[in-house]
C-alpha cells in the first residue's frame, strides 16, 4: 500500500500490519511538500506527482525498495503553486498528468523523458487547481480552467477537437465508452461524445460539481460544492447517466472532505471533516453503516475484505466493517 503525505514523505506500508517498508522524503529535492493525485503502478514502479511552492516532481520509485528510478523536475506553475497535483494515467508506454498552470504533460514511463506538453488558454495570473485528465483508446481528454474540453492525440498532443463549455471545468474528467462527463463552475454537468466533442446532454445543478464524477452501475455519482473550489463538498448526488434526473442525494452534517467516491461492495463510501465514514447503498442512497474515526477523512482504499482509511492528521486505519 502506497501513501503520500502532506508533510513531504511518501510511504510504502505493509497491508497486513501497517509497518513502513520504505519511505522517501521529497524535501531533499527542493521546496515541495504534498501529494494530491493518485499514484500509478507501472510494472515494478510506483509513479506519483508532487507539488509545492518552489518545485514539484514526477517520481518513479522502485516498488520493492523505494529507490528513485527517475524523477522529472517541474519548476513552472502559478503563484505559490508548482508541480503536478493531478492523477497520473497510463496509455501504453507513456504517462499523462496536468501541471499547475493548466498544462498537460506526457512522459515516457520507463525513462521519465518528456514526449510533449500542451497548455490551455488559461493565463495563470492566479493559483487555480487543474483537473485530472481522462484517456480514450488513443486520446487524452483535458478539461481546462479556460472552460474548454480538449481531445488530444496521445502520441503527439495535437488537438483533435475542442469544446467550449462556457465556464471553468470544475471536475476531473470521466470517460465511459464513447461518452465523457465534465462539470463546470456555472453549475452544469455535461455529457460529450468522445469522438466529436458534441454535447449529448447536460443538466443544470443547484451548485458547482467538483471532484471525480464516478459511474457506478446505472448511476453517475457527483459531489457539489457551493464555493466551486478544490476542497470538500456539501452534497453527494446520484444522477442517471443520461443526465435526466437526480436519483438520490446525501447532505453532509459536516462537509464531505473527500470528493472522490469510493465504491465498496454495493455501497459508496463518503467521509467528512468530523471523521465520520458513511456507506450509502448505490441503488437508493440509504445508509447501510457508519463509523467515526479520529481526524478529517482524506482517502479510501482496500479490497472486498478490508478498508484502508487515511486522515488529514496523518493516521491510516485498517478497518473491517461489521467488527
Amino acid at each position: 500500500m502506497f501513501i503520500g503525505s502532506c508533510v513531504g514523505t511518501f510511504f510504502a506500508l505493509d497491508r497486513q500490519t501497517g509497518k513502513v517498508r520504505w519511505s522517501y522524503d521529497i524535501g531533499q529535492d527542493g521546496n515541495q511538500s504534498s501529494f494530491h493525485g493518485n499514484p500509478l503502478v507501472v510494472n515494478d514502479q510506483i509513479i506519483t506527482g508532487t507539488d509545492g511552492s518552489g518545485i514539484g516532481h514526477v517520481y518513479a520509485f522502485e516498488m520493492a525498495t523505494g529507490k528513485v528510478h527517475w524523477k522529472y523536475p517541474i519548476t513552472k506553475g502559478v503563484p505559490n503553486s508548482t508541480g503536478l497535483p493531478s492523477d497520473i494515467l497510463r496509455l501504453g508506454n507513456n504517462i499523462f498528468g496536468v501541471m499547475f498552470g493548466d498544462e498537460v504533460i506526457s512522459l515516457n514511463a520507463q525513462s521519465g523523458k518528456v514526449n510533449w506538453t500542451f497548455a490551455s488558454g488559461y493565463t495563470a495570473k492566479k493559483s487555480m487547481w487543474p483537473q485530472s485528465p481522462a484517456l480514450g483508446v488513443d486520446r487524452v481528454f483535458f478539461g481546462g480552467i479556460d472552460g474548454t474540453v480538449y481531445a488530444l492525440t496521445a502520441q503527439s498532443g495535437q488537438v483533435i477537437w475542442k469544446r467550449d463549455l462556457g465556464a471553468r471545468v470544475s471536475t476531473n474528467l470521466t470517460v465511459a465508452g464513447n461518452e465523457l462527463y465534465a462539470g463546470t463552475a456555472n453549475d452544469y454537468i455535461f455529457r460529450l461524445n468522445t469522438k466529436t466533442g458534441e454535447i449529448i446532454s447536460q443538466m443544470k445543478l443547484e451548485t458547482t460539481p467538483v471532484g471525480w464524477p464516478t459511474l457506478a452501475g446505472d448511476s453517475l455519482l457527483v459531489y457539489l460544492n457551493p464555493n466551486g473550489g478544490a476542497g470538500g463538498a456539501e452534497t453527494l448526488l446520484s444522477i442517471d447517466p443520461a443526465l435526466k434526473q437526480i436519483r438520490w442525494r446525501q447532505e453532509a452534517s459536516s462537509n464531505w472532505s473527500l470528493t472522490r467516491p469510493f465504491l465498496w461492495r454495493s455501497t459508496v463510501l463518503a467521509g467528512n471533516e468530523k471523521g465520520e465514514v458513511k456507506a450509502f447503498r448505490l441503488s437508493d442512497g440509504e445508509q447501510e453503516w457508519a463509523t467515526t474515526l479520529k481526524g478529517t477523512i482524506r482517502s479510501f482504499g482496500g479490497d472486498e475484505r478490508l478498508l484502508f482509511i487515511g486522515t488529514l492528521g496523518g493516521t491510516v486505519y485498517a478497518y473491517r466493517p461489521g467488527r
